[in-house]
């Protein structure tokens, strides 16, 4: 089963929803088989709760072990993503913390905008950009 890619949004809310609310799921799980009575639930299912069977040595050793073998070839794909689900929880609490303690990141995970081509006008970005570098600079204003 081939699950869409999820938004970074989404996929911090869907990182908060598996750790802070195990037990609620537990308890909104009682739907039967092939129906989505909670209207709550998204089209691709609960998220899994947070795996207890590794301590913190297992992980930061299989952190190591996925991450020199991720630099040494890095076409292994199995390397890097088990490096990504060891670190993940890390990254993701630090940019959802990041997001919280800033106005524009807390509007950001409020409105949840939808963030495409036709939303954003790339001519003016391309120009934007072009002139940042001819003049030097390194950020861009919108």
């Amino acid at each position: 089963l081939i699950q869409p890619r999820l938004s970074s949004v989404r996929l911090i809310r869907r990182f908060l929803a598996t750790r802070t609310s195990i037990n609620a799921s537990a308890s909104s799980s009682q739907t039967t088989t092939g129906t989505n009575a909670n209207t709550n639930t998204p089209f691709y299912g609960e998220p899994r709760a947070p795996s207890t069977g590794t301590s913190f040595l297992q992980r930061l050793a299989l952190a190591t072990h996925s991450a020199t073998t991720a630099f040494a070839d890095p076409t292994r794909a199995d390397a890097v993503a088990a490096l990504g689900e060891v670190t993940g929880h890390v990254a993701l609490t630090q940019i959802y913390d990041r997001m919280m303690s800033d106005a524009t990141g807390q509007r950001i995970l409020r409105d949840q905008p939808l963030v495409n081509n036709s939303t954003i006008n790339m001519e003016d970005l391309f120009q934007q950009l072009k002139r940042a570098r001819e003049n030097n600079k390194s950020e861009l204003t919108f």
